[in-house]
């Protein structure tokens, strides 16, 4: 009877261990499927919340390049409101009509130099840039007014324009701002 009694009880030891083992097996069951669900939730939060983080990382570096790239085509608007008391220290708008006597003549005529690209590839052309001479003779400004079509040309042009000399432009006897538009030619020999 003991034999049996022994074989009773570890047949029930043995159950109660494999109920002990199965019933763990179901809590690591339930606790992966506990994980999957939450693991299921963080990520259908994170399909929402990291596209909202692009989006605004992608809107914060395009407004701070674009505050730091410097406004072309705004220096008209800057010019026109800024306010002077001396109608003379105004420069003329490069269309405005300047009414005078004589027209300026050239005295010094820098040569244009050809840029060795330029002149490497076979590259010609004209320029027509138009200068802004001052009440001594001298280019306050100058801009291309026409362009060749090469960024090289254009610089080159206005590069010699700056020191060309002239005499001023008189309007009643007294020397005035006046633009003067001349033609700069690249010419291959």
């Amino acid at each position: 009877m003991r034999g049996n009694c022994v074989c009773i009880g570890k047949r029930l030891m043995m159950r109660t261990q494999s109920d002990k083992k199965m019933s763990w097996e179901r809590n690591v069951i339930m606790n992966n499927k506990i994980n999957i669900v939450q693991k299921s939730q963080a990520i259908n939060a994170g399909k929402i919340i990291y596209p909202i983080i692009l989006l605004l990382t992608v809107a914060f570096i395009t407004f701070f390049i674009l505050s730091a790239v410097p406004s072309y085509g705004n220096e008209n608007i800057a010019n026109k409101t800024k306010t002077t008391t001396n109608k003379e220290d105004t420069l003329p708008d490069m269309n405005e009509f300047i009414p005078v006597d004589t027209e300026p003549v050239v005295t010094y005529r820098h040569p244009p130099e050809y840029p060795k690209i330029a002149e490497n590839a076979g590259i010609t052309g004209s320029v027509y840039v138009k200068a802004l001479i001052d009440k001594k003779g001298n280019i306050l400004k100058s801009e291309v007014y026409k362009s060749s079509g090469y960024v090289w040309l254009d610089e080159s042009a206005k590069d010699a324009t700056i020191q060309n000399k002239y005499k001023p432009a008189l309007y009643k006897e007294k020397p005035v701002l006046y633009w003067v538009t001349h033609k700069v030619d690249f010419i291959l020999e």
